[in-house]
């Protein structure tokens, strides 16, 4: 029996110390978010620059989303994110997002995380407008 109560312990402080992480560069996103710089590097394994599992993070952006607004409401998320969600890439950064906040469905979103999930979605549909602008078109020389 001690030696299930010894894989448990050992099970409980892993879980502490993935938290830890998870805390930590929740609040070194938070503050790329607020325009600040993070309290510590994350490490280049685990969590991607959208929180994508196995990625290695992305090269900081040049230029972060602007601030969300405030009183950021559960309508203003959906009039944001609505005209993008038929991009199946999009869609997919934007619920590495929500899980990035701990939040599985939007939905089960609190009033006091919409506006750090607004101003990620910004962030993503920023990024999502940038890589797919579409070139510009040659000049002819005729």
């Amino acid at each position: 029996m001690s030696g299930y109560l010894e894989q448990m312990a050992s099970a409980v402080q892993k879980a502490q110390a993935e938290i830890q992480e998870l805390n930590t560069r929740l609040q070194a996103v938070e503050g790329r978010l607020a325009g600040g710089t993070p309290p510590a590097a994350a490490p280049a394994t685990g969590l991607g620059a959208l929180g994508s599992f196995g990625a290695a993070p992305a090269a900081a952006p040049a230029q972060l989303a602007p601030a969300a607004p405030a009183n950021v409401t559960d309508q203003m998320i959906l009039d944001l994110i609505t005209p993008h969600i038929g991009n199946e890439q999009t869609k997919a950064a934007l619920g590495n997002v929500m899980r990035g906040l701990g939040i599985n469905a939007l939905p089960e979103a609190r009033p006091d995380q919409y506006p750090a999930l607004y101003a990620g979605f910004q962030q993503v549909i920023q990024q999502a407008a940038a890589t797919q602008a579409p070139a510009a078109a040659p000049t002819s020389i005729i």
